[in-house]
Order: structure tokens, then C-alpha cells, then sequence
């Protein structure tokens, strides 16, 4: 499967319909030169003010100011709100995702500090390797799946080398995933979304807004997350809008 040039930025394979570099958005405003400045102080004005160009050194810098658990665990927070997408795709066609779900597990006890793999690497191939193919499945979340999937190889490649590129990706790939989402349920054919209006929608706008609570909520936990704030860290996990199944939209999804 040819997943290489399929992941522009975190963009889906089809993103033909929404381009790579409107899918993909910025959550954080312009950080002035040389200022020093926690992650909420770095993108409090999120939602009401997005840029159009991809400003993922940004985000970058926002996340450089934390430690690699709380990384991590921003990562872990993004793909369990991706995989109830990927999950419905495997239940209506039998597609096999164990290994995702596996990977994540092993990531949250890598964050528990009780982690004992050394295959990340490995992991994350493997996780590209089975990601689900477009050009093999016409279903409605077949993208949405297939960035999930990639959000997860994504995390094992950050626990391999700690590159926080894979934790911005994975943010990408969220957005992307709304922005696809939202051009499919709020366009009249054969007018599609311009870029405002995508970023008027309020799933965008919703998963907007998440992201910038999950740094917010990670910013005020210790630098060293300890196996005892697991259980906090799970919980602001299940209680996170889903990914595209939230409100009134879930029922648009057949």
C-alpha cells in the first residue's frame, strides 16, 4: 500500500476534495520573536483566530515547553478521540485493528512508567504497513480510519526516537479528519466549503477547542507524569467529545 505520499502534512489520501494544506490547520496564533510563554499563554486565543498557513512550528514551540510524558499523553489523547472511527470501520467490514489498539495500550503503560518494549520502531511499520486502503474500501469513515491508523504509527515512532514532529502530525491529522468530515455533511454538491467556512463549522471549532484543553489539562499536571495519575489522565479521555460522533452529527454517519 502506498502510504508514503499519502501523509503530506497528515493529509488523507483523498484529500484531493479538501486540499493538504487547508486540511491541515494551525490551533495556535503567532508566538512574537524570542517570548517565552507556557502553552496556554501560547494559544489562548484559539478558536476564534486560526491562521491559513501551516504554522506547525507553533504548535511545536507550545509542546517544546513540555515534557516528553506530557507529549505523550497529549498524543494518547488525541488518538483515543480518533479510534471510535476506526473502531466503527472495523465493525462494518471486518477489518482487523487489534494492532492499534494493542499500540495504544502499550503506549499508556509506557506513560505509567511500566512499559518494558523496545520495538517501537518496529510498531510503527508495522502500523503503516496495515493501515486501511482507500482505494480498497468505499465506506464513509474510510478516511477518518486511515488517520487514526496513522496517528497511531505516529505515536509508536515517537516513543522511538521523541520526536515531537509526530505529536504535531497527529494534531494534523485530527483537524484533517473534521475538516474532511464537515466539507462532507455541510456542502450542497456540486458547491464544496471554502476554508472559512470549514473553520466556522462547529465540529471544527469543537475539536479546536479540545485540543486546547488537553494542553491546558496537561499543563497543569506534574512535568512527570506518575502511574498514579493514570487513572485522571483516562478519565479526561472518556469524557472528550468524540472525533465526528458528537451532537446532532453522529447520526449523519451510516
Amino acid at each position: 500500500m502506498k502510504l508514503e505520499n499519502q501523509r503530506c502534512q497528515g493529509a488523507s489520501p483523498d484529500a484531493s476534495r479538501f486540499s493538504c494544506k487547508q486540511a491541515y490547520l494551525s490551533i495556535l496564533c503567532a508566538i512574537p520573536s524570542g517570548a517565552k510563554r507556557s502553552a496556554s499563554k501560547a494559544i489562548e486565543k484559539v478558536g476564534s483566530i486560526v491562521t491559513t498557513d501551516l504554522n506547525n512550528s507553533i504548535l511545536k514551540h507550545s509542546l517544546g515547553s513540555f515534557s516528553r510524558d506530557r507529549q505523550l499523553a497529549f498524543m494518547l489523547l488525541l488518538c483515543e478521540r480518533m479510534m471510535p472511527a476506526l473502531n466503527r470501520f472495523a465493525v462494518e467490514t471486518n477489518y482487523d485493528i487489534s494492532l492499534y489498539r494493542r499500540c495504544l495500550d502499550d503506549a499508556w503503560s509506557c506513560l505509567a512508567g511500566i512499559g518494558n518494549l523496545s520495538n517501537y520502531g518496529e510498531l510503527a511499520e508495522e502500523c503503516l504497513d496495515s493501515a486501511p486502503d482507500t482505494e480498497e474500501f468505499n465506506h464513509p469513515l474510510i478516511s477518518a480510519a486511515l488517520n487514526a491508523a496513522l496517528s497511531v504509527a505516529g505515536m509508536m515512532s515517537f516513543l522511538a526516537d521523541d520526536n515531537v514532529d509526530h505529536v504535531v502530525e497527529a494534531a494534523g491529522l485530527a483537524s484533517d479528519t473534521v475538516a474532511l468530515y464537515a466539507q462532507d455533511v455541510a456542502a450542497t454538491p456540486p458547491r464544496s466549503l471554502g476554508f472559512q467556512e470549514i473553520m466556522g463549522h462547529p465540529l471544527m471549532k469543537q475539536e479546536l477547542q479540545q485540543q486546547l484543553d488537553d494542553l491546558k489539562f496537561l499543563e497543569a499536571l506534574p512535568m512527570d507524569i506518575s502511574q498514579e495519575m493514570i487513572p485522571l489522565i483516562k478519565k479526561h479521555a472518556e469524557d472528550t467529545s468524540l472525533l465526528i460522533f458528537s451532537g446532532n452529527y453522529r447520526n449523519k454517519i451510516r
